[in-house]
Parts: structure tokens; C-alpha cells; sequence
């Protein structure tokens, strides 16, 4: 083995503290979300047993909870916008000529 694949798999184990547990979280709700289908590699619930999950879906909490932020992408004006006034390269509201 070479010292690079040595360094990986170590910088792998080093990390499975943080890694593991967002794993098993994920594998935790995959398998809560496909229940009513009848799990992973389970066969398909007969209706009677489909309509006792959807019931009890019906009374759990929703897990992933939306809090809209009306605060973001309104930007706050600091000071009122001043009204343009001419500078001397426009030369004034005269009116121009051709030639």
C-alpha cells in the first residue's frame, strides 16, 4: 500500500466522529420516508396497513420545519436617493442643436 491510500484511510477513520452520525441520521429518516412503501427492501403493505401508516403520519410532528425570512433580499435604503441635478458636462436643460 502506498503512503497516499494510507493517508487517506487514515484521515478517514480520523473523521468518522463527525461523518457517522450525519450517516446514520440520514439512513434513519431515509428509511422513515419509504415506510409507507414498505420500507427499503421490505414488500408493499397491504391497504389495510398502509392506511394505519398514513394515519400515523397524520399525527407526528413534520420534521423539517420552514420559517420563511421576509427580512432577506429587501435591502434598506441608508439615506433618501437625491434627485440628479445637472453637472457642468451636461451643460444645463438648454436646448441643443445640431452642427
Amino acid at each position: 500500500m502506498d503512503n497516499v491510500a494510507l493517508i487517506k484511510y487514515t484521515v478517514l477513520l480520523v473523521a468518522t466522529p463527525i461523518w457517522l452520525p450525519f450517516m446514520r441520521e440520514l439512513w434513519r429518516e431515509f428509511r422513515l420516508a419509504m415506510r409507507e412503501d414498505g420500507g427499503i427492501w421490505g414488500k408493499q403493505p397491504m391497504p389495510r396497513e398502509r392506511q394505519r401508516i398514513s394515519d400515523q403520519l397524520a399525527q407526528e410532528r413534520p420534521r423539517q420545519v420552514h420559517i420563511p425570512k421576509g427580512h432577506l433580499g429587501i435591502r434598506r435604503r441608508i439615506a433618501p436617493k437625491k434627485a440628479h441635478t445637472p453637472g457642468p458636462q451636461i451643460g444645463g436643460p438648454r436646448r441643443r442643436t445640431f452642427g
